[in-house]
This record gives structure tokens, sequence and C-alpha cells, in this order.
């Protein structure tokens, strides 16, 4: 099936499972030793071990202690914001090579994501482990799923207005005006996205209601 072995991989990993095994009662084609190795680079930490004609093993190397999830959270944002700027950038100034780049972005901030979510379910199983990562209790499990999954969706989001950048063959009918709208109210919507996330990461109650507040201007702006 399509995409099956990518699903089960990173289905595997984000379980907390360090070593993953693909086998076959037959040899292995190559379709699907090219879908192993893709879906294995998209993963941190993860890498081929041990290779036969019907079996692939695969092995995480990641030490979770090192990974706060705060610390990635923190990241993932920084990536998608990048996103963000060079998606409207790209559609403003009619720049196709900086939509592309916007794409490597997405897979850097898949990989981030994905050891987001790794890490938090295996806060869950081991609260040693939690603790070291910066979740004292598992409720902040559940918010701070909610929090990462946000921020992939801004991401698919901002690869989306590439993806519409990219298959623009012909500017010249886009409107000048309507350009420079998109323009202000990226800014807008970057200002309440940065605003959420330092309140997040600085626990400021205050902040997080002003964010709020911004974030329902900016959907009657929209």
């Amino acid at each position: 099936k399509q995409d099956l072995l990518t699903r089960l991989i990173t289905g595997n990993y984000i379980l907390g499972h360090d070593t993953i095994q693909v086998v076959s009662k037959r040899e292995l084609k190559p379709e699907h030793l090219e879908e192993t190795r893709k879906a294995t680079q998209r993963l941190t930490g993860l890498g081929i071990v041990e290779q036969t004609l019907r079996q692939v093993t695969v092995q995480s190397f990641v030490d979770p202690t090192k990974f706060p999830v705060y610390g990635l959270i923190r990241r993932l944002h920084i990536v998608i914001s990048s996103m963000q700027e060079g998606a409207v950038r790209a559609l403003v100034e009619k720049r196709p090579d900086l939509a592309n780049e916007v794409s490597h972005m997405e897979a850097e901030a898949n990989r981030i994501y994905w050891l987001v979510v790794r890490q938090l379910l295996l806060a869950i199983r081991d609260r040693s482990v939690g603790a070291k990562i910066g979740i004292e209790s598992p409720t902040h499990v559940a918010g701070n799923r909610v929090v990462a999954k946000t921020l992939e969706e801004m991401a698919d989001s901002a690869n989306n207005i590439a993806e519409e950048v990219l298959a623009t063959k012909d500017f010249s009918g886009a409107s000048e005006s309507i350009l420079e709208g998109i323009k202000k109210f990226s800014a807008m919507v970057q200002s309440v996205s940065d605003r959420m996330m330092k309140s997040l990461l600085t626990l400021d109650v205050k902040l997080a209601n002003d964010a709020i507040g911004n974030a329902e201007h900016a959907e009657k702006e929209q």
C-alpha cells in the first residue's frame, strides 16, 4: 500500500520504540527500500543499522533527555515563522525561489514536530523522563500536544501559500493593493503568533490574554 511503510515507521517512532524492523517473506522491493530510507531521513535521530534482502532494521539514536519539549516548541515556532515570511514574500515579490525554500523548511518543521510528539508520549510512559524534558504534570502533555499540532497546521498553511506561488505562471494580473493587504495581514498574524509563543514560554497570563484579543482583531481583519 502506498505510504503504509512511512506511516508504520513514523507511528512506531513517535510511540518511542528505539528499534523498528521492516520484514518481508520475500525480497523487499526497491520501492519498499526507498520508502524506508525516505521515512528514516525525515525523522530526527533515526538511521538504518542493518539491511538484508528481506529485512531492514532501523534504530533510534535519540537521547530523550537532550531535547526539552519547550526548547523544541520554540525551535518549531522559529522555523514556521520563517516559512510564513518566506511564503508571503514569495507571493508579494513574485519570487518562486523563495517558495522553493519554504518547502525545504517544511521538512525541518515536520522533523521537529514528530520529535515533539515522541517526547510528549515518552513523558506519559516515564515520569522521570518527563521531568527531565520539562513536563512536570500529565496535564501538560495534552496542552502541549495541541500547541504542537497547531504549529504543524501553521506550517502546512505556509507551505500551501508557497505551492500556490509555484503553480502561478503569470503574475501580471495580480492586484498590487491586494498583495500589499496580504503583506500587512501577514505581519499582524506574525505579531500575534510571537506574542502567543512568548506567553506560553514565560507563562505570562496577561500577555496571553492580550494575544487572544489581538487574534480576535486579526480574524476581523481577515
